[in-house]
């Protein structure tokens, strides 16, 4: 039996944490051949997520262990690095608040666990569905990705997505090592250190579905704007990280070279 957290981070999530919630217990409660700790991160939410939240644990007092962990407002990638931080587990499954993938995948995920440190679930696959996302998401989502490949040559479709199953090699040598601020590409940068480190990723086809409550999700214009304003400072994040990544490759530092030698590389190599 392997010990496996379930990480959720959750900010401003009244709308869908506690379907959310329920959702995985009722999976979890079906698929009792592991064991399962709940560690939901409250990352400063101003709305009603944190008493939502609490009524759950009250609720399903019987469950193992669930963890609620309190913190200012971090950004969801520092949170769950926050959550996986709090325990030792063998392994964490990072789910997101407004569930856009189901928990159903772990089993299949856990069939890799012997040959991959991280297993991750894709957009971006021949196989995989998306069903409920914006072209304006999808557009700037895709353009990041020609600039990774661009960059990395690190073989993964999707390297933001927050659906992973990370192993404790990856808790304990890879997240505790980060260095980029920007919360939006920690996510990204665990995938390219762990592939300088020798670590391996799996990726496998998903059902992708946006819950129009999430406050992930945007609305209106206004919304937009500021996606495109987030996307925009990502970009310079990746450009940021990658000049860092060069850096530490010039002082001997990097087991595996995870750069595309292009023209971009040899003039800055």
């Amino acid at each position: 039996m392997i010990e496996i957290s379930i990480v959720i981070p959750c900010y401003n999530e009244e709308e869908v944490i506690e379907d959310t919630l329920n959702k995985i217990l009722n999976w979890v409660e079906k698929n009792d051949s592991n064991k399962y700790k709940l560690i939901i991160v409250n990352d400063g939410s101003i709305d009603n997520s944190l008493k939502i939240i609490e009524k759950f644990k009250k609720l399903n007092i019987g469950f193992s262990p669930i963890h609620i962990l309190n913190t200012d407002h971090l950004g969801q990638q520092q949170a769950t690095i926050k959550g996986i931080n709090y325990i030792k587990s063998d392994y964490y499954l990072v789910i997101e608040a407004d569930y856009p993938v189901k928990i159903d995948y772990l089993n299949e995920m856990l069939n890799y666990r012997k040959k991959y440190e991280i297993v991750q679930g894709s957009k971006n696959l021949k196989m995989s569905i998306i069903k409920n996302r914006s072209f304006t998401r999808n557009l700037l989502s895709k353009s990041l990705l020609i600039i990774f490949k661009f960059l990395f040559l690190v073989k993964i479709t999707d390297p933001q997505i927050g659906y992973k199953l990370f192993s404790n090699k990856i808790a304990l040598n890879v997240i505790n090592n980060l260095n980029m601020k920007h919360d939006g590409m920690k996510m990204t940068e665990i995938l390219v250190r762990s592939y300088t480190l020798g670590y391996k990723c799996k990726e496998i086809p998903i059902i992708y579905e946006e819950n129009s409550y999430s406050k992930q999700v945007p609305t209106n214009f206004f919304k937009i704007f500021k996606l495109i304003k987030v996307v925009f400072f990502a970009f310079l994040a990746l450009i940021k990280m990658y000049l860092n990544f060069l850096d530490e490759d010039r002082k001997g530092l990097i087991k595996y070279d995870p750069f595309r030698k292009n023209f971009l590389y040899k003039i800055l190599r």
